[in-house]
């Protein structure tokens, strides 16, 4: 996420929309968000504005409309978002954090395979990283 810019959950809502479809044009964004909020159009508009300062989106002008393209990646933001609340929770440990929201969350076969991946992994590079330290230690013995 650029320079570590905050978005609203009103931003988020236009960010999702983009990120399903991006090259979407203002009319396109209006319509997915106007039914759920019932938001002036004028305020997406502002929505749009604000996350282009943002530097989280941009556009393409075509013709008539405008397309907006993410900038930011979704993971990136999302990362960002989880941070944020890890420091605002100061949980004392990031373990608890993350037991809540695996015990909070519908989780398919597929995605705990994932998680499961991606522990291995942390678990890997940090045993590589002791590895190499205790290597660099030897050395000075």
């Amino acid at each position: 996420m650029p320079a570590k810019s905050k978005i609203s959950d009103a931003e988020w809502l236009v960010m999702k929309i983009i990120w399903e479809k991006p090259s979407a044009t203002a009319r396109q964004i209006i319509e997915a968000v106007v039914p759920d909020t019932g938001w002036n159009p004028k305020t997406v508009k502002t929505l749009l504005n604000r996350l282009m300062t943002k530097k989280m989106i941009g556009f393409t002008n075509q013709g008539r409309s405008y397309h907006y393209f993410p900038i930011a990646a979704k993971s990136q933001c999302i990362e960002e978002e989880l941070r944020g609340l890890l420091d605002k929770a100061d949980y004392g440990s990031n373990t608890n954090i993350i037991v809540a929201l695996i015990r909070s969350s519908r989780l398919s076969s597929e995605e705990i395979v994932d998680i499961k991946k991606e522990l291995s992994m942390k678990l890997s590079s940090k045993e590589m990283k002791k590895s190499e330290e205790t290597k660099d230690f030897d050395i000075c013995l």
